[in-house]
């Protein structure tokens, strides 16, 4: 008896250090998910060829939901807070009271472009003017969200849903605003940038990655870089992540005459003319093939479908191919107003597909679609002028600042990127 007695405890204290062993383990993996989120996106890639695509899975969401639970403890236990993207102007930094100073701007978006400015423009202030500078042509909708924390509200992020003047081009003309939004009351430091852009002053170009995606034995490779002549300073404004592998969703992908996926029907596809113009709908409803096109993308279903959020978001195996739409994570997407004149681009981390759509739902576009998703695979830069060239600047400056300058090189993966309209 006593020895049965014994050994009770003895497995107990056993279970006690496999338990403990292993939370040390889910902790160092969170650590370098977050230090290091290369080492954990390149791993992952690496151990889906060894143990499998549904072992992996299995691994990341625990990982995943482990980050989640993480932060989560130290939101609640004053640790960490809730913060700001990015740097504030200052006509947005929150005053002595906590409140925002400048409010969302008031929408003018002229249908023709107003005079080009000499000077770069400063964020408009809600004081009544006689007339709006002319280097301000364009200024983004103002954010009516849908289901998102006001401003002053719980966990809010001062400066939340204000617009700020972002990219400019040559002529110190305003090409892009920025914004965030908070779409999960749960989680309020789940922020998701906005990016938007004027699509009358701006171009959208796509690359295929060196590697991906391709159908087996394709009939050609693309350089998966930038062309030497588009990466002129002042011309070349930003770049983005793509969308999702071949093997998590075969989905189509075309540029500069390389079919290296056909598409599919009623996928969501964002699509780029000879003209200069995009689009972004249904392939087979809204985009069809057509001589005048030179690229289009495919990414899942549509997100918001003619301005409405699609009853497919309530599907997660829709959204993840390598984890559910219900997995928070970080996740991107881009968007397209009713005119097609304004492009959206989103980030952010801790989205499901629910809440990322939220977030898209906010600027009210017309069409969204998801892109890639996860840690070190959502990437955003701007670049500017530098003396030996170009140098990138990220979107998040801390959680994008790993390969920072991955889209001025030849890169594995396809993205997106944004030249002026002009020619350079």
């Amino acid at each position: 008896m006593n020895k049965g007695r014994s050994r009770l405890p003895n497995l107990l204290k056993a279970a006690i250090i496999v338990l403990a062993a292993g939370l040390v383990v889910i902790a160092a993996a969170v650590a370098i998910l977050q230090s290091s989120p290369s080492v954990g996106a390149y791993g992952a890639d690496y151990l889906r060829k060894i143990l499998g695509n549904d072992v992996v899975v299995a691994m990341e969401t625990v990982l995943f939901n482990a980050q989640d639970t993480f932060r989560h403890a130290e939101y609640n236990l004053g640790i960490d807070k809730a913060n700001s993207p990015w740097s504030l102007t200052p006509e947005v930094q929150p005053s002595a009271s906590g409140k925002v100073v400048s409010e969302p701007v008031t929408p003018l978006a002229p249908k023709t472009p107003a005079p080009v400015g000499t000077q770069a423009p400063a964020l408009v202030s809600n004081e009544p003017v006689d007339a709006p500078p002319v280097a301000l042509a364009w200024i983004p909708p103002q954010i009516t969200p849908i289901g998102i924390l006001p401003t002053g509200a719980a966990g809010s992020v001062p400066g939340v849903g204000v617009w700020e003047p972002y990219i400019f081009d040559n002529n110190g003309q305003v090409v892009a605003y920025r914004s965030f939004v908070q779409t999960d009351p749960g989680r309020p430091y789940a922020v998701t940038a906005i990016v938007a852009f004027d699509l009358r002053a701006v171009r959208l170009h796509y690359v295929i990655g060196f590697t991906e995606p391709y159908v087996p034995n394709p009939p050609g490779r693309s350089k998966g870089e930038i062309p030497a002549a588009d990466k002129v300073p002042g011309y070349l404004l930003a770049a983005f992540n793509g969308g999702f592998k071949f093997e998590h969703g075969q989905f189509g992908s075309m540029a500069d005459g390389l079919t290296s996926v056909p598409p599919r029907a009623g996928f969501a596809a964002v699509a780029m003319y000879q003209d200069g113009s995009m689009r972004i709908g249904e392939w087979g409803r809204d985009i069809n093939p057509s001589p005048d096109l030179v690229a289009f993308r495919e990414n899942g279903p549509l997100v918001i479908d003619k301005g409405k959020i699609s009853q497919k978001v309530d599907i997660p195996a829709y959204w993840g191919y390598t984890l559910t739409g219900a997995t928070v994570t970080w996740r991107s997407g881009i968007a397209i107003d009713k005119d097609d004149t304004v492009l959206y681009y989103f980030a952010g981390d801790y989205n499901s597909i629910n809440t990322l759509s939220q977030a898209m739902a906010s600027v009210h576009p017309w069409y969204a679609m998801q892109l890639d998703i996860n840690n070190f695979w959502v990437a955003f830069e701007t670049f500017k002028a530098d003396k030996d060239g170009l140098v990138s600047e990220p979107l998040f400056p801390v959680e994008m600042k790993e390969n920072k300058d991955r889209f001025l090189a030849t890169y594995t993966r396809d993205f997106f990127y944004i030249t002026a309209a002009g020619k350079p």
